[in-house]
């Protein structure tokens, strides 16, 4: 049996190490292979090969010569044999490193057809060719499995509950960022979940300047993968290898359309006070638009159980000042025990309720002769709203004040206020009582004026114009125009 002398190969590091662009391996055996001497067998086959383990496996790209001529012996005089290999993949973390030299021999009768290995090229070794190695104090064994590593590779957590010593990761996640310590040229970073069909997956990542990384997955990870523990790996191109691992956790998450709720008096009456805790939770989380879904797929809350990180929330959010807010955590599990990772946060704001004006029409009184006698003309419409969120019952009423009417150069007090019983007050430059009343249940909005007479209603009551038969108009016509002064309060009688 030859022996192994040397090894060489060309495209080194600068620390005569193995590279991706390596592409010749050298050989030297001294000895000399032979047949029995009983044999009349020839051999026709031995070629120098470098091999991933002892079982035969070329690496990729193997070629060396034939070395065989048909005789029964071979001698070796130390001479370089030249094997042409293919290390562009060398920085792939699958390849089955240490490296492994020997040969391939075949005889004429087909008694020998088989790999022998004579040398061996391991990640502990002192051989310029090592490769495999694991980076900044780790170790490895001779069949090229990790045994102990620094935290050179870390992953970051999004799960924010310790559930392993590793870094734990959601279902639905996307991607699998982290931090790279370790400072050199030329590093891949991989993913390698096994698949649901019970394959190994592998990604590959990208690693910025500062060292962080981030691995990008075509779907969630939990539909790729059901197994808990996802592992990283980052080699360079000299084959150089370190590992982290992730658990993978399965989640729900949850999200909000609003992360904040006003509560005002109607709110407080009908969904809050005296309510149960699960009560006010599920007003909060139809009101807010609260959604959870299970890898991408949306579920239906009433599938779900809510809770939320504090309880007595009705008493908590009656007894807020106006004005006060209080935040409220709202999670989320389904009947399997999946739950979300934390939850919503939504902003309760208690609101005592207001008044005040809406929309305020114009009153117009159209175009009109001038009357033989004292008329009084209705607007084409009235329209004076007032918003109310008040409790219900709460007391409201409206005064009205007119300026003099005038053309640009005559003015008169043209405005008035009819009451139902037929008294007319004038409203020039004083403030009248037009309107008043309480909030119904329900009603936000009201037209303080939805009494008043139109020129499309038989009404008597409203505000109204007072003409009379010595009104200018000239020769072609005038305009009239003033303004009416509004006034809201929330009593009864304007005071």
């Amino acid at each position: 049996m030859p022996t192994l002398t040397s090894v060489a190969a060309n495209n080194l590091s600068s620390t005569n190490r193995i590279t991706t662009k390596t592409t010749e391996i050298y050989l030297a055996f001294s000895g000399k292979i032979a047949m029995p001497s009983s044999s009349t067998a020839k051999i026709t086959e031995f070629t120098p090969t470098v091999m991933t383990n002892t079982s035969g496996a070329a690496v990729p790209g193997t070629g060396g010569t034939n070395l065989a001529t048909g005789t029964n012996s071979i001698s070796f005089s130390g001479n370089y044999l030249k094997i042409n290999v293919d290390f562009s993949n060398l920085n792939d973390f699958r390849l089955a490193m240490p490296m492994d030299f020997g040969f391939i021999i075949k005889t004429s009768d087909g008694s020998k057809t088989m790999s022998y290995y004579l040398g061996q090229n391991k990640a502990d070794s002192s051989s310029p060719l090592t490769i495999a190695d694991v980076w900044e104090g780790g170790s490895i064994s001779s069949s090229g499995q990790i045994l102990t590593q620094t935290k050179k590779l870390t992953v970051n957590s999004t799960y924010s509950q310790s559930i392993t010593t590793l870094a734990n990761i959601k279902s639905s996640d996307t991607s699998i960022t982290g931090y790279n310590a370790y400072t050199k040229d030329n590093l891949t970073i991989w993913a390698a979940p096994k698949g649901i069909d019970g394959t190994t997956k592998v990604y590959k990542g990208t690693i910025n300047s500062d060292g962080t990384f981030q691995i990008d997955f075509p779907q969630a990870l939990g539909l790729l993968t059901n197994t808990t523990v996802i592992s990283v790996f980052e080699t360079n191109d000299m084959g150089d290898l370190v590992a982290s691992a992730a658990s993978l956790k399965n989640v729900l998450d949850i999200t909000s359309d609003k992360s904040s709720i006003d509560v005002y008096p109607d709110d407080l009456t009908d969904n809050i006070s005296g309510k149960s805790d699960n009560d006010v939770l599920s007003w909060l989380v139809k009101q807010a638009g609260v959604s959870v879904s299970l890898l991408g797929t949306t579920l239906n809350n009433s599938d779900l159980t809510f809770s939320a990180d504090k309880s007595n929330l009705a008493d908590i959010i009656s007894n807020l000042n106006d004005g006060g807010s209080t935040t409220i955590t709202i999670s989320a599990k389904n009947s399997a025990g999946v739950a979300t990772d934390g939850g919503v946060a939504i902003t309760v704001t208690k609101h005592n309720g207001q008044i005040e004006f809406g929309t305020i029409g114009d009153l117009d009184f159209g175009l009109n002769a001038v009357p033989t006698k004292t008329t009084l003309l209705a607007p084409k419409s009235a329209i004076v709203n007032v918003n109310d969120t008040r409790t219900v019952d709460s007391k409201w009423s409206v005064t009205a004040e007119a300026s003099p009417v005038t053309n640009g150069t005559r003015s008169i007090n043209g405005l008035v206020y009819k009451y139902a019983n037929g008294n007319e007050e004038p409203m020039t430059n004083q403030a009248v009582l037009v309107a008043s009343g309480s909030r119904a249940k329900g009603v936000n909005t009201v037209n303080a004026a939805d009494d008043w007479a139109t020129t499309s209603n038989e009404k008597q009551s409203g505000i109204y114009f007072k003409a009379g038969p010595t009104i200018y108009s000239g020769d072609s016509g005038t305009t009239y125009t003033g303004t009416v002064t509004w006034r809201l309060y929330d009593t009864p009688d304007a005071n």
